[in-house]
């Protein structure tokens, strides 16, 4: 039955030949390559619910149906088809929230004017995941671009979990503990710290039954030393600016990985925070391998304490 679906849902692209002759809106960039679409499907949507979406209309022709399958509790599929008017109106029937869809990996085949795109998403809503699944797209090219005919949607569930190839392939994770526990994740440049996002779902899968919070520092080395964000929202932290506690322990996985010498006297700059528009620089000073990390910077002041401490000296002494 998918099948079907599947072929009705191109046919109903297909024949949309009148919708052809109407032009996007002017102020919405069509993607000028199939490889584009997943970006320009994720700007469409995310934002908050009520959003104005000029720019979803540009990017799917008006004749456009976008169908969602489910599976019923016998494992049959069942089906509900919308025009994209309907989703807008059930999008703005949801208020502020705001959501956050990403595609996640996906695959192209294309053949002169018209493009299929085979990919994984992850919806959130309010910086909570609520949805995974399959988009099935299909695409047309127009004379100012790339616009959508069609989009098939099938979100996971128990009976239907994503195989492990829909998913992206991530850089390896290290555990550290620099006060906080901390995953540390390597990404291939800085575009791809800058699309990185805490897969909730996924940190409570990677973290099984410990249940203390943790922290995920996800970073790139640069020229300067690495570029960085980090997510604790366990903490009550979406994302911080600038985290000192969790820099040092980058320092060592970056010399255990031979990305810096780890000799006395090397130096770089952690960059952390520009993603989210606080950009901070975090000065790292390697005091050789077995002798510390510093880390260091300027700041701006926000308040001022006096803090005193009573002295456990003695006491220690005595119970050595």
């Amino acid at each position: 039955m998918l099948r079907t679906l599947f072929s009705a849902t191109i046919l109903a692209g297909a024949l949309a030949g009148s919708a052809m002759a109407q032009a996007p809106d002017a102020g919405c960039v069509l993607p000028s390559e199939p490889k584009g679409i997943p970006a320009a499907i994720d700007a469409a949507i995310t934002g908050p619910a009520d959003r104005d979406r000029a720019c979803m209309k540009a990017l799917l022709i008006p004749e456009a149906r976008m169908m969602f399958v489910s599976l019923g509790a016998d494992g049959a599929p069942t089906y509900t088809l919308q025009t994209l008017d309907d989703w807008i109106a059930r999008a703005k029937a949801r208020g502020h929230v705001t959501l956050e869809e990403k595609q996640l990996k996906f695959h192209i085949e294309s053949y002169g004017n018209i493009a299929h795109l085979w990919s994984s998403y992850a919806l959130s809503s309010d910086g909570k995941q609520v949805a995974r699944g399959i988009n099935s797209i299909q695409a047309i090219k127009e004379a100012g671009g790339w616009r959508v005919t069609g989009i098939m949607v099938q979100a996971e569930s128990a009976t239907a979990p994503l195989p492990k190839e829909y998913l992206r392939k991530g850089g390896k994770a290290k555990s550290s503990e620099p006060g906080n526990p901390t995953v540390i994740v390597a990404a291939k440049d800085k575009a791809a710290v800058d699309r990185g996002w805490l897969d909730l779902a996924g940190l409570k899968s990677l973290k099984g039954a410990e249940s203390e919070p943790f922290c995920v520092f996800l970073f790139t080395p640069t020229a300067e030393g690495t570029y960085s964000r980090m997510f604790a929202p366990e903490y009550g932290i979406a994302e911080d600016p600038a985290t000192g506690s969790s820099t040092g322990p980058l320092a060592a996985y970056m010399i255990r990985h031979k990305l810096v010498p780890g000799q006395a006297g090397t130096r770089f700059i952690s960059e952390q925070g520009t993603k989210m528009g606080r950009r901070s620089l975090l000065h790292v000073e390697v005091q050789g391998e077995d002798d510390g990390i510093y880390i260091g910077g300027h700041v701006t002041p926000v308040a001022e304490a006096v803090m005193t401490l009573e002295s456990f000296e003695g006491e220690l002494c005595r119970a050595g």
